[in-house]
């Protein structure tokens, strides 16, 4: 795997891709100006809705040539 990337920015999901071999969901999203997958039998899939049009951190890495989601947590947003 190669090293970890973080994004940050508001998530789209874009497009429900085809399940895993073992029948887990997967689905290709926005972050910023980034895409990035869901990870083959990854919790996340099932969680990544949750985040839709919320500001997310994101860490990911390259997995078979597409950037894949390692982790995902809300960015809190700081009071003005």
């Amino acid at each position: 795997m190669s090293e970890p990337v973080i994004i940050t920015g508001r998530l789209h999901v874009t497009e429900s891709l085809r399940n895993s071999t073992f029948g887990n969901p997967r689905y290709r999203a926005i972050v910023g100006a980034r895409s990035v997958v869901t990870s083959p039998n990854s919790m996340i899939a099932y969680a990544i809705n949750n985040y839709e049009g919320k500001e997310v951190r994101v860490t990911a890495r390259m997995l078979r040539g597409r950037l894949s989601i390692v982790s995902i947590e809300l960015v809190e947003e700081q009071s003005k």
